[in-house]
This record gives structure tokens, C-alpha cells and sequence, in this order.
């Protein structure tokens, strides 16, 4: 992974050869850090097929208002429109505070409607999440779930 952008609320590294975007936020998320994290993704996506997401939320406790109003008006519904439909992975890292899980399950939802082939799973783990991501996951009983179309090659790798 390389950095690409550190502030005290959030940082963002990529790893280029693997498309993954790892993003950790931290207590709570300002609209400045959001904004300039995810335009820098957005960015970074023009030269990709296909991107993984991994959104480490453990020490995060919230977006201010203002951020989440970013978010949903200037990404979700603007400049992350490519970055959600070439995305087909996202691994959460769960956080401790409750409002955090509850507005990232309202963000997935914004997602889904964008790309409802994005398939998301929840972790404890940063490990299991990079592992799940990157389709390298091992048999473990992880609060990930094999998706449909993983199965589906799965079965085809075996005959």
C-alpha cells in the first residue's frame, strides 16, 4: 500500500497493482479530510477496470454533518458515480460506536443504488478484510460470506 493522502482524521493509501483503496477514519470525519480522500479516489479510478475497497471505521466515531452532506451530494450523486460502478468489493472494519455502523449502513444503501452488484461485508479484522478484498480469504468462520458469484467460479475451479 502506498500513502496517498494523511490527515488526523482519515487516511488514504492505495494499492495500485491490486486496486484496492484502503481508507481508515478516525474520531470524527471532517468535510475537508472527506472531500479531499475521496477525490482522490475518484481520481485514481480513471485508470482502473475494477477497484476493492477497504473502509477501516474501528477508531472512527462519525462524520460531521457537513461531511455527510458531501458525501451524498458531491460523491455519491457527482464524482464517486464511476468509482461505485467499477467497484465490486467493499469490506467494512467495523467501528465501536454504534452511529458509525448505523450511517455506514445507510451510506451502503446510497451505494447499492448506484451499483447494486457491490457485494460488502462487514469485519473485526483489517487482516480478514484485505484477505476477503483481495478474494484471498481462507477458510476461517470470519463474518464474511462467500458471495453468489464467487461460488458460481468456485465450482468451476474444481472440475
Amino acid at each position: 500500500m502506498r500513502l496517498i493522502h494523511e490527515a488526523e482524521d482519515g487516511i488514504f493509501e492505495l494499492d495500485e497493482e491490486k486496486h484496492i483503496f484502503s481508507i481508515t477514519w478516525k474520531d470524527t470525519v471532517s468535510e475537508a479530510t472527506v472531500s479531499r480522500i475521496l477525490g482522490l479516489a475518484a481520481k485514481a479510478v480513471s485508470a482502473m477496470e475494477v477497484v476493492h475497497w477497504i473502509l477501516d471505521r474501528r477508531e472512527q466515531d462519525g462524520f460531521t454533518p457537513e461531511a455527510r452532506v458531501w458525501i451524498k451530494t458531491r460523491f455519491l450523486e457527482n464524482m464517486g458515480i464511476e468509482a461505485m460502478q467499477k467497484t465490486d468489493r467493499m469490506a467494512g472494519i467495523n467501528s465501536l460506536h454504534e452511529i458509525t455502523e448505523i450511517t455506514s449502513d445507510i451510506l451502503m444503501e446510497s451505494i447499492k443504488k448506484i451499483n447494486p452488484d457491490i457485494v460488502y461485508h462487514k469485519f473485526e479484522s483489517p487482516i480478514l478484510a484485505q484477505e476477503w478484498v483481495t478474494g484471498n480469504e481462507k477458510k476461517t468462520n470470519s463474518t464474511a460470506s462467500t458471495s453468489k458469484r464467487d461460488r458460481i467460479k468456485n465450482i468451476f475451479k474444481r472440475n
